[in-house]
């Protein structure tokens, strides 16, 4: 990059990486102006998600290309490519996929086993849902991505499993220190703000309802969702959704609401 970038400024989303519609136009809009002109195999333009295929190495390659957007520490702005790239970086340091690394140290221990980055696209996942986005004339079709990259995505997990992940916040279990992990977990990585909100390491610091909070909203295709924890109230809500048009996040608020409004 002609600068340096560190690891915390990556995971704060302000080490000046953009993000996909640096190369290729996806359902988060078309792609903007950059010196990557990614074709498909045909030729035409690359269609990111559900159509034109890449492998983990091939993606890595394109995303090496891409250049700085800005300065670092100048401007929070999200990049999907640099969560992205902590799963190779975690592969050379450590010898294991990020499948297999995350399985080891993060959901044994959490007793998560049905969790786990998917980093095949041809493997059998079982009870796995169905992504959906409506018609215009009406109905529904099916929303399903072919990209199997992780890191910024890839995540498979339930309703059931993320009561455990949720847990881990209030009985820390991860790392050395389990204390000192999860106050640091939850410190902002930067005094940036984005969305007027601070970030810390995949969290969103911020005040809902009057009330401090983590959140974090998260989508691709025909999935979306949303996760709030209120930790001074000890509630968390997780709202999973197989239907693009659904609204996770005002869900989550309306059951906010109410389960505030009968204390």
């Amino acid at each position: 990059y002609g600068q340096k970038v560190t690891i915390r400024q990556m995971l704060g989303h302000v080490s000046g990486m953009g993000d996909y519609n640096l190369i290729a136009g996806s359902y988060e809009g078309e792609k903007v102006a950059s010196d990557i002109n990614l074709k498909s195999a045909a030729g035409g333009p690359f269609r990111l998600g559900n159509e034109d295929y890449l492998t983990i190495e091939e993606f890595y390659d394109v995303i090496k290309k891409v250049k700085l957007i800005h300065d670092p520490m100048s401007k929070a702005e999200y990049s999907n490519f640099a969560y992205f790239l902590f799963s190779m970086l975690v592969e050379k340091q450590s010898g294991l996929s990020l499948r297999e690394y995350s399985q080891k140290y993060i959901f044994s221990p959490l007793a998560m086993d049905k969790t786990f980055f998917s980093d095949d696209g041809l493997e059998v996942i079982k009870n796995r849902a169905t992504g959906y986005k409506a018609k215009k004339d009406g109905g529904y079709q099916t929303d399903m991505t072919n990209m199997f990259v992780v890191g910024d995505g890839g995540l498979h997990t339930s309703i059931n499993e993320f009561i455990k992940w949720d847990n881990h916040f209030y009985t820390p279990k991860l790392g050395k220190d389990p204390e000192t992990f999860i106050e640091n977990f939850n410190r902002a990585n930067s005094p940036l703000k984005m969305r007027d909100a601070l970030y810390a390491n995949g969290q969103f610091i911020d005040k809902i309802l009057d009330r401090n909070v983590f959140a974090h909203s998260g989508g691709w295709l025909g999935f979306s969702t949303y996760y709030v924890r209120f930790p001074d109230q000890r509630l968390s809500i997780a709202t999973l959704c197989n239907d693009v048009n659904q609204e996770p996040g005002k869900h989550s608020l309306e059951i906010a609401k109410l389960y505030f409004s009968m204390k």
